[in-house]
């Protein structure tokens, strides 16, 4: 799993609403070519977005620390 100081952590982005978020790693390994090598990062993100609009707000995320369970969604 992978560590960052508190100090490199930006403030969540605010969403609008009553509804679910969705939260997508981009961050580590859950963006990385050289560990999934053949995957479109790009468009599961977009698939994501698409398949979630007007249900629920998506959002990607620099890294959630749970590298060792690459891609991570989070739904809150």
């Amino acid at each position: 799993m992978a560590k960052r100081s508190p100090k490199n952590r930006r403030p969540p982005r605010q969403v609008a609403g009553d509804r679910p978020v969705v939260v997508v790693c981009r961050g580590g390994g859950c963006g990385n070519r050289t560990k999934h090598p053949g995957f479109d990062h790009v468009a599961q993100l977009r698939q994501v977005r698409l398949g979630l609009d007007g249900v629920a707000d998506v959002v990607s995320s620099s890294c959630l620390d749970a590298c060792d369970h690459s891609n991570v969604v989070v739904v809150l």
